[in-house]
């Protein structure tokens, strides 16, 4: 009874699911205001109290009537709908616990209706195809519940995760009611599990990653007695290692995040240990695979890759107890610096999450390395997430560790301090970003960090008992940004003091970083100066003036030093008077020994005051920083003497190099505060530029221009020309240097990214030093793209023309006054800057770029007017600006802008189209749109200048010809229906390019294949680096088209989605035996359509919408071997010939009886509906199957 009412079952011959039955399933997939609980109730009483002879028939009715709760699709699923309502929810829990129940209360239901006919007696009456006539539709339905669960789950995040843990749900329960039963119920779903991990729909393998995942952490409920749970947890694991290697990146990304989220399960197991310990011989290689993820091209995969470093770490550690070194060993974390500057935010973050993690459980030295040259970087981050998980990683890493210091010293038992590790890896590049994220801590702690600077003050109080090679040298930096903060940052200016005495009665103890640590106290007394006692302070000064005017203080202490006497007058702690007196006598000094040297040469000075001429430059210009006014003209001219004379003789005065590079320093600094001086002085600074001078005067010569570049701009803007020559110079250190400062002039736009210095920074682009490369890449992606996104694509022309040094074309003189910047003879270069330009250039720019190569340059070559002769060889400079220009047009790279159907990775990435709830028909508009639009502009600009070039290259037997007919067939690829018309009605050359393209996609190339790695995947289509050196010899560099991945065991058993016709079966059961590239692979545009395929045929003939392939598969399904890594296979076009005349034929035919659409999204026969998809012995309908194909083969011989 149900709500007083009596239930009666109508068990009419014509009716497949009663009518109570569809009324109360619509209770629970609509549920009102009751709820969907009362109503699951009523299908329970109506299976329950069903006959013994009807009881299968109707659970399989009520399972099928509630399987659209269970995938929660009962209202449709649309692109307006962000998540899954409450609704939907009450609606899946209550047919779920329905599902289970019925399994519970009818066991036989995980039985194939076949075994239990036959313990009967009865005999199986099937058709001419092996589809059983009787019983109907109630074959294994628990197992096909399941398969259709996973199979047409909606691909959106939400209803996929419930879709999975459906599916484990009710295999737990299948397997616990199992028992007696049948004890493989399980293993037939894991074999289904490892068709679905191949199918041909990303979404299939994607869900088989879920499910494989849940099914490895509930393993002990999925294990039926006499079933082996580590063999289970190996083909899991084997499942997901293959789909880590998947074509589509978000299986990928969701198979390395599978790994990673099993790892802890399978940590725990009994068998964990071991079956961690031989995962490099089992093929789960977790190194090999985040190395691949690492480097792959897409920011999901390497964000996975972080998840599975951090869950390998953790899992190896604690199941194996490896050590710190064996941990570090096993991977390469030296890829986290490359993923720390990723364009990608989340990388980023997950870089951070990844080198916290080392740092706590391996604290080596090569970690703290890699952790304080990038962690204290993304703190300065311009993505604010980014740049507070690096602060939350610089807090618990140096904040939280210094602060405890206090609080130790403070309790009484004073232990030794000890550093945190990653401070004793500073060096002075990663110190200033240090202090520069402490500024942003102080910031965000509102300046509430007197904790932090007791603790450092810790430090340095039990440091003053100890010789200064003990000193904490990363303490005193720290302390200045906290000095810096002011008075309320609690910096005690007593103890700086005690500090500075300190180290000044030690001097003896002279070691190699002394200089710099006295520099570095002195630079905290500058702040805390206000707060310095009255009485000690007058002694402070006289003491540093006395130092000074020595000039023996080392050159690191002079601008501390001076700043801190010139900050105690300011205060008042001076005797009024004494520091100006104190400055001019100085500088009589200093002016007086620059003068006599000049005047008489380096014999007139003894051996001390020679020595000291190095720090009386330097002295002097900073004394002249502060007041230029008290500086001599004689002074001035003896700088600029020092500075211009040469390094040797002919009677001439003698400078050595350092003294040269001091007094560039000083005239410097002099003209920063003196225009005149700096209008007369340019082109000296200019002149020692030159590649005759030192590397120090050369160094300092481009740093003094760069500053006068911020002061003076107009007087250096024309000088910029020579100072990016030096981006080619033999010194790879003074190559760095001149892309550093030319990057800051023009991060702050003080000058304009145009010219040769646009044409020389793209030169330092395949720079053979890595840090220049990667500084000068981080230029373009990070300041000039930004800045001028449009700029490469509006300049790309010119920069072929430019790096190959033509300049035969008038609108493209790129190489006029950059020729020794021509990269003519280095095509492995040049293939470089192409595809990093190009990797930063969106779909429009690509496709702008297109048409000036053909529409502008290449037009040229065919115009009746000005033409341009064509280059007659490949090595001059025509002739290789002439060969990129069709190596871009065919390449990869490129292709993109040709392809009115961008792939799925390409258009919208998938978790982003589940986020956002992009729907298919809109994305399915807008390319129409956009193929419709392409199809113009190639048929009516490009294609027609290509052709024209080719019948003048045939006239001339040009050697680029063959480049040309490549570069044809890319462009025309995606129009090859339109062949004829794109190619201007000339039938010959539409036949050739379709035999070029046949050829291409020919049998043979289809049925090679390239062994597959954790590195490098298969590839298709030609790329850059190949045809830009092919001709000259050059190994080309890697660039990879990725395609389905399959393994072995399953290539030599192909399958189909719809199962109705053996005879397919059969055909592709005997081609199977012939060489690959005759096995069918149905299209995908024909295999999958907004309807679910019709799953499920018979107990006897395989079923299975393989998902991979295309193909109905036989009956055994071997087990999958989790090693090696799977071959990836090209993917297969149309199938020709015989087994495509019998894809006809199948097209041809009716459907079968009973087949119908339903509303609520299925297409299969309600004969079949909860037929299973599984593996099952070949039936007569197989045998019939091969003996047609027989017929037909012998039929087209004769017909041959």
């Amino acid at each position: 009874r149900l709500e007083g009412h009596v239930v009666e079952l109508q068990t009419a011959e014509n009716s497949e699911i009663p009518y109570e039955v569809a009324e109360l399933a619509a209770l629970v997939l609509h549920p009102r205001e009751g709820g969907p609980d009362a109503a699951a109730e009523g299908l329970l009483a109506v299976v329950h109290g069903s006959p013994n002879s009807e009881a299968r028939r109707n659970a399989c009715a009520v399972l099928r009537a509630v399987l659209p709760a269970v995938l929660m699709t009962q209202e449709g699923l649309t692109s307006s709908q962000p998540n899954v309502s409450k609704t939907l929810q009450a609606s899946r829990v209550a047919a779920l616990k329905l599902t289970c129940d019925i399994i519970r209360g009818v066991p036989a239901l995980l039985r194939p209706s076949s075994e239990c006919l036959a313990e009967t007696g009865k005999v199986v009456v099937r058709d001419s195809e092996g589809i059983p006539q009787n019983p109907k539709g109630e074959d294994d339905p628990v197992l096909a519940w399941l398969q259709h669960i996973l199979f047409m789950a909606p691909d959106r995040a939400e209803w996929r995760a419930a879709a999975a843990d459906s599916a484990i749900a009710v295999l737990a329960v299948a397997t616990a009611v199992a028992g007696d039963v049948t004890p493989s119920f399980s293993a037939r779903f894991f074999d289904f599990l490892g068709r679905l991990s191949c199918c041909e729909r990303a979404s299939g393998r994607t869900i088989a990653t879920e499910v494989a995942v849940i099914a490895l952490d509930r393993r002990a409920e999925l294990v039926s007695e006499g079933e082996s749970a580590a063999s289970m947890s190996q083909q899991l694991l084997g499942l997901l290692a293959r789909l880590c290697a998947d074509v589509s990146p978000t299986v990928r990304s969701h198979g390395m995040a599978g790994i990673a989220a099993a790892l802890p399960a399978v940590a725990l197991y009994d068998e964990g240990p071991q079956l961690l310990r031989t995962a490099e011989h089992t093929g789960l290689d977790l190194a090999a695979i985040f190395l691949a993820g690492a480097q792959d091209d897409r920011a999901m995969v390497r964000r996975s890759a972080l998840s599975l470093l951090d869950a390998s770490v953790r899992a190896l550690r604690d199941s194996l107890g490896l050590g710190a070194k064996e941990l570090v060993g096993r991977f390469r974390i030296e890829l986290l610096g490359r993923l720390a500057s990723d364009d990608s935010m989340m990388v980023r973050k997950a870089s951070v999450n990844s080198m916290s993690l080392l740092r706590q459980l391996a604290p080596l030295r090569s970690v703290c390395l890699l952790w304080v040259q990038n962690v204290p970087q993304l703190a300065l981050d311009a993505e604010a997430s980014v740049a507070e998980r690096a602060l939350d990683e610089m807090e618990a890493a140096i904040v939280v560790p210094i602060s405890r210091q206090h609080f130790e010293a403070v309790s009484g038992g004073h232990p030794a301090p000890s550093l945190p590790a990653v401070l004793e890896a500073l060096d002075s590049e990663s110190l200033e970003c240090v202090q520069r994220g402490l500024q942003r801590f102080a910031k965000r702690a509102q300046g509430n960090v007197t904790k932090f600077t007791a603790g450092l003050a810790a430090f340095v109080r039990a440091s003053l008992s100890q010789p200064l090679s003990a000193w904490p040298h990363a303490v005193w930096p720290l302390l200045e940004e906290m000095a810096a903060l002011g008075p309320s940052a609690g910096v005690p200016a007593a103890l700086v003091l005690d500090a500075w005495e300190a180290f000044q009665s030690a001097k003896g103890e002279a070691f190699a970083e002394s200089a710099l640590l006295g520099a570095r106290i002195l630079s905290v007394l500058v702040h805390v100066i206000p707060q310095l006692p009255r009485n000690r302070a007058a002694g402070l000064v006289a003491s540093l003036c006395e130092q000074i005017s020595s000039l023996a203080v080392p050159a690191c202490q002079v601008q501390p030093a001076t700043r801190v006497v010139l900050q105690l007058d300011q205060a008042g702690l001076a005797r009024p008077g004494f520091v100006p007196k104190w400055r001019s006598a100085l500088l009589r000094t200093i002016e007086g020994l620059l003068t006599e040297y000049v005047r008489l040469g380096h014999e007139s000075l003894s051996e001390t005051m020679q020595g000291k001429l190095a720090h009386s430059l330097f002295t002097l210009g900073e004394l002249a920083l502060v007041d230029e006014g008290a500086l001599s003209d004689a002074a001035v001219v003896a700088i600029q003497t020092l500075a211009s004379s040469p390094a040797a003789g002919d009677g001439r005065l003698i400078t050595d190099a350092s003294t040269r590079g001091h007094a560039i320093v000083a005239l410097g600094k002099l003209c920063l505060r003196r225009e005149d001086l700096a209008k007369r002085s340019v082109e000296l600074f200019v002149l020692h530029l030159s590649a005759s001078d030192s590397f120090a005067v050369r160094s300092n010569a481009l740093v003094v221009l760069g500053d006068l570049c911020e002061h003076y701009t107009s007087l250096v803007d024309r000088f910029v020309p020579s100072m990016a020559d030096l981006l080619r110079d033999p010194n790879e250190l003074l190559r760095k240097q001149s892309a550093m400062v030319l990057a800051s002039l023009l991060s702050e736009n003080f000058i304009k990214f145009r010219g040769s210095l646009l044409y020389r920074f793209v030169y330092a682009l395949s720079d053979p030093a890595d840090d220049v490369r990667l500084l000068v890449e981080s230029v373009f992606a990070r300041i000039i793209h930004r800045q001028h996104p449009a700029l490469l694509s509006q300049s790309f022309v010119d920069i072929i023309c430019a790096i190959n040094g033509w300049a035969g074309h008038d609108q493209f003189q790129g190489a006029v006054g950059n020729e020794c910047f021509s990269l003519q003879a280095s095509p492995a270069r040049r293939t470089a800057i192409y595809r990093f330009l190009l990797s930063l250039m969106s779909r429009e720019h690509k496709f702008s770029v297109c048409a000036q190569l053909v529409t502008v340059l290449l037009a040229s070559f065919i115009e009746e007017e000005e033409r341009l002769l064509l280059p007659k060889d490949e090595t001059e400079p025509g002739g290789q600006a002439l060969d990129d220009v069709l190596a871009l047009l065919g390449c990869k790279e490129m292709k993109v802008c040709f392809s009115g159907q961008a792939s799925a990775e390409e258009a919208i990435d998938a978790e982003l189209a589940a986020s956002q709830a992009v729907s298919a028909a809109g994305v399915a508009v807008a390319q129409g749109a956009l193929s419709a639009m392409l199809r113009k502009v190639v048929c009516e600009s490009i294609v027609p200048v290509l052709v024209q070039l080719r019948r003048l290259m045939e006239e001339q037997r040009s050697p680029f010809l063959g480049r040309l007919g490549h570069c044809l067939c890319e462009i025309l690829r995606e129009f090859k229906d339109d062949l004829r018309e794109l190619c201007g009605g000339d039938a010959r050359l539409a036949q050739e390019v379709a035999f070029d393209l046949s050829q291409k996609d020919g049998p043979k190339a289809r049925s090679q294949r390239c062994p597959l790695s954790c590195t490098a995947r298969a590839t298709e289509t030609a790329d850059l680096g190949v045809l830009q050196g092919a001709s000259q010899g050059i190994l080309p560099i890697d660039v990879e088209v990725s395609r389905p991945d399959r393994a072995d065991a399953l290539h030599s058993q192909p399958m189909e989605v719809d199962s109705g016709l053996s005879d397919l079966q059969a055909a592709t059961k005997l081609h199977s035996k012939q060489p690959e590239a005759q096995v069918f692979r149905a299209p995908r545009d024909k295999v999958y359509s907004a309807k679910a395929p019709r799953l499920g045929a018979t107990a006897g003939v395989s079923a299975v919408p393989d998902v991979a392939s295309g193909t109905s598969g036989p009956a055994e399904v071997p087990e999958v071997p989790p090693s090696p890594l799977p071959l990836r296979e090209a993917e297969t076009p149309k199938s020709v010939g015989l087994v495509g005349a019998m894809m006809e034929l199948r097209s041809e035919r009716k459907p079968a009886k009973g087949a119908s659409l339903e509303s609520d999204g299925w297409s299969c026969s309600r004969e079949a509906m909860l037929s299973p998809i599984a593996s099952t012995p070949m039936g007569s309908g197989r045998a019939m199957g091969l003996v047609r194909f027989a017929e037909m083969q012998s039929s087209a011989k004769r017909g041959a």
